[in-house]
């Protein structure tokens, strides 16, 4: 479950990048500044949270987590009501 969740980020962010560089034809065929900004922002955000999606899920991956198809502890809604997060941050 947890790899198809980052699969599906990572396909929202390859859609991001392509719609900027869409964006910067289309601000040189109507030469426009505003869309040339807003396909920068479309491109260099798409590439950042790639980045980050890329190194979470590689992170996760070498802690095992996709070895497995339940989902983790923390998902568990007793997990988080007895205070189990506060203890072993005290740790």
């Amino acid at each position: 479950m947890g790899m198809f969740q980052g699969d599906l980020a990572f396909t929202v962010e390859l859609i991001a990048i392509a719609l900027g560089f869409y964006f910067f034809h289309l601000a040189k065929k109507e030469n426009s500044k505003e869309i040339k900004i807003g396909a920068y922002i479309l491109v260099v955000g798409g590439i950042l949270t790639s980045l980050c999606t890329g190194f979470y899920l590689t992170k996760y991956w070498m802690n095992g987590s996709y070895s497995h198809a339940n989902m983790s502890k923390m998902h568990q809604s007793d997990y988080m009501m007895k205070g189990n997060m506060m203890e072993k941050n005290n740790n």
